[in-house]
């Protein structure tokens, strides 16, 4: 994805399409009477109007332009011929070519004195220059089409310039630098009047903050630009902004916000257009990560045919995409021969940006082929990227490979060098990686001492890890909690108020009535009644929130006490088996100490919505979303403690299925259900299955699990708090998930039923 937004940074500079007609320039083209520099100012103004369309339409008429220009004399015409060939070039990364043409451009604009269009071949020439990773010299020229454009007063292009030395320093990862380059092309564009033009460099700069991690900056520019551009009917620009809001929310796993940014994105793009590529483009590559795998084959071959349309340089990502699909549904051959189709597609325009990451999934394809010897030299390239992570990548999968072949010492030059990098961005899974085999390596090669340094290290990694999930956890309920308090306090005041209000009110009543004082005792005995009434009643009610309250909480700091204790004790566990050097102990240990953090979450979640239910602050929240991709969510929370018990666990739902619900009051439904039907069932089946019952939807959870009796039965159905049995390895639980089911399905007028026998299992139907 990256790759692409990058690419953009070119093909967006010329927003503005002439208003000429695409059958008038035509027109004039097929009249025998029409001069030949008039031939010459259709061409290039056919070229412009195809330039965000189609590259390669608009290169063909370029070269027709170039064609009639060599045969003219030189002219301010041959000079937008020439630097529209670089344009061209340069968005094709055909950097060779675009250099040639800005230099012949550079050299009219001197002999002519054109002191205007100058700057323009300096920034095209420093933009070629850029691409063929000149960056030193990419800088100094574009310095001179800075001065140049400030010197002659040209706004426009010093605002274009700008946007240029941003791009480099974006491509050097110096982004700092690049912001200020942005921002001053966004300046000086609109000191210009340009409204339009100054959404690219806007753009790109939202790109920075993209690759900088902060995903919210970069959301807020996408929506401005889509803000902006639907004003001023830029809609390339406006659709690819979509692409991108929907790339942030599907990274964040929000994959309905995304979908809607990809259909808004789609619906405004024309049948053959570029923001519609990258709409086809996220579709796949969000179907791929939600492991929908054909319906995503189906729209990277869509996308594949747009990129053919209009960006034959994007050919090779899709391709690319199709060659990682394939290797995730284990085609290998396949998956090698798309991969290669996208290298070979990189090469010819000039693009050898993907090549590391083209690399890395071909070595990875081998290596699952056990062709570990032809992996390692395909790696080769990835070693020489410029992005630090698939370097980092491709020497962490260079000495696993090594070490598969029982090269050990070259295996530990290469994870040593990938393990630095991983520690100088803070890569948690990949230090992880590095420190396992870095031990393995030096057991292997007798250095006992170092190999148990590293399974320390490694261990050490693991805790760290589990403990800042932990402490996440932990921060993310206590924040939740407060906020639901401080919106019980203000509730509290807005009642208080209406209570004033309502005395001041009776009070003027009081004042104003006319009625005999038998009246008013009559009035005031009622009240007195009522009062006394109301005052039993809420007695009573108190009592027996304070009687659920107290047997709540003894039950919760009974079962809390046990996964915390448990917590706080394993770092000394951990410290022991590292002195031992146990490290299949420690992995096992892992799994118990993140299963134990995960009941706590649990705990939490119950705990923090049964609080939310007494203070009367839960909100329901109904919207629309695709109950398979919501199902295997829940079903991954449990996943690992599944597996752990020989359980397997299965989605019956169709893909096509959209239900309207409080998607978070479903999800502690069934995150208590599905964590129950765990805890009770050992060697067995649990089905997750939805499908529409009449104008409801009926959910069910159904387990081959121990069973419940009749009696227990019955107390479930009205909603009571039990004193929760063992699970079958020994798990404990408070009993409240069920209250809160109840409380729940209530408060939505639904209705749950439930089918239990001893030894065989429970089902469990809700409709909504």
């Amino acid at each position: 994805m990256i790759r692409f937004l990058i690419s953009l940074q070119i093909l967006l500079l010329p927003i503005l399409l002439l208003s000429n007609p695409v059958d008038s320039l035509k027109n004039i083209l097929a009249n025998p009477d029409v001069e030949a520099v008039e031939k010459l100012k259709a061409y290039n103004l056919l070229s412009k109007s195809y330039t965000l369309t189609s590259l390669d339409s608009a290169n063909a008429f370029n070269l027709k332009a170039i064609e009639l220009a060599e045969a003219l004399p030189p002219s301010k015409e041959t000079i937008r011929t020439f630097l529209a060939k670089a344009s061209l070039a340069n968005a094709r990364y055909k950097s060779s070519e675009a250099q040639k043409a800005a230099e012949r451009a550079l050299k009219l604009c001197r002999d002519l004195k054109d002191e205007i269009q100058e700057p323009n071949a300096l920034k095209e020439l420093g933009l070629a220059l850029k691409n063929a990773t000149k960056y030193d010299s990419a800088k100094v020229v574009i310095k001179q089409a800075i001065q140049l454009s400030a010197k002659t007063g040209g706004l426009a292009i010093q605002s274009s310039s700008e946007n240029a030395m941003a791009q480099i320093f974006g491509r050097l990862q110096q982004y700092d630098s690049s912001l200020i380059h942005y921002r001053a092309s966004i300046a000086l564009g609109r000191k210009a009047g340009q409204k339009k033009e100054v959404l690219a460099p806007l753009y790109n700069m939202g790109i920075i903050y993209f690759k900088l991690g902060k995903l919210d900056s970069c959301r807020n520019i996408m929506l401005r630009i889509i803000d902006q551009a639907r004003n001023q009917d830029a809609r390339q620009i406006q659709g690819v902004a979509h692409s991108v809001v929907a790339n942030i929310y599907s990274n964040e796993g929000k994959v309905d916000s995304a979908l809607v940014h990809i259909e808004r994105g789609i619906a405004i793009s024309d049948s053959l257009s570029v923001e519609r590529m990258y709409g086809y483009y996220n579709l796949a590559d969000i179907y791929m990560k939600e492991g929908e795998l054909e319906t995503s084959l189906g729209y990277w071959k869509l996308a594949l045919g747009q990129a053919v349309g209009v960006n034959s340089i994007a050919q090779a990502d899709m391709l690319k995409g199709i060659g990682e699909l394939f290797l995730r549904k284990d085609k290998l051959d396949s998956a090698i021969v798309y991969l290669d189709k996208s290298e070979a597609v990189a090469k010819k325009f000039g693009s050898a940006e993907s090549l590391g990451q083209l690399r890395l999934l071909r070595a990875r394809a081998l290596g699952q082929q056990g062709k570990y010897r032809e992996a390692i030299s395909t790696i080769g390239p990835a070693l020489t990227a410029k992005e630090n992570d698939i370097v980092q990548q491709a020497n962490l999968r260079k000495g696993f490979f090594h070490q598969q072949l029982k090269e050990y010492k070259l295996a530990k030059t290469n994870l040593l060098q990938g393990l630095e990098l991983a520690i100088e961005k803070k890569q948690a899974e990949p230090i992880a990686s590095a420190y396992y085999y870095l031990a393995f390596c030096d057991s292997a090669l007798g250095n006992t001492s170092q190999a148990l340094k590293y399974k320390s290290l490694y261990a050490a990694n693991e805790v760290a890890r589990l403990r800042e999930r932990y402490k996440e956890s932990v921060a993310e309920y206590e924040t939740k909690f407060e906020t639901s308090q401080k919106e019980a306090q203000i509730k509290s005041l807005e009642q208080d108020k209406r209570i004033q209000d309502l005395e001041i009110a009776q009070t003027t009543a009081q004042r104003n009535t006319l009625l005999g004082i038998a009246l008013v005792l009559l009035m005031a005995g009622l009240a007195i009644f009522a009062l006394f009434v109301r005052i039993r009643q809420q007695r009573e009610e108190l009592a027996k929130a304070n009687a659920t309250k107290d047997r709540l909480f003894s039950i919760i700091s009974h079962d809390l006490r046990g996964p915390v204790t448990g917590l706080q004790t394993a770092g000394k566990i951990f410290t022991h088996h590292i002195e031992k050097g146990n490290l299949e102990v420690l992995k096992a240990i892992s799994l118990q100490v993140d299963q134990q953090a995960g009941r706590v979450r649990n705990l939490l979640d119950n705990l923090l919505t049964w609080s939310l239910q007494q203070l009367g602050v839960y909100e329901s929240r109904e919207e629309k979303f695709h109950f398979q991709t919501f199902g295997k969510e829940v079903l991954s929370y449990y996943q690992q403690a599944a597996q752990a018990k020989g359980i397997q666990m299965t989605l019956d739902a169709d893909p096509g299925l959209q239900i309207e619900a409080d998607r978070r009051g479903l999800n502690i439904i069934l995150t208590n259900l599905i964590n129950n039907a765990v805890k009770y069932t050992n060697e067995g089946e649990i089905r997750l299955s939805a499908q529409k019952d009449g104008d409801r939807t009926r959910i069910t959870v159904k387990d081959s699990g121990l069973g419940m009796p009749q009696e227990k039965l019955d107390l479930l159905q009205k909603g009571e708090i039990l004193s929760s049995e063992r699970g079958t390895a020994g798990e404990q639980g408070t009993g409240l998930g069920w209250q809160i089911i109840h409380e729940l399905v209530n408060r939505w007028g639904g209705k749950i039923r439930v089918n239990s026998n001893l030894g065989i299992g429970t089902e469990i139907d809700l409709f909504i």
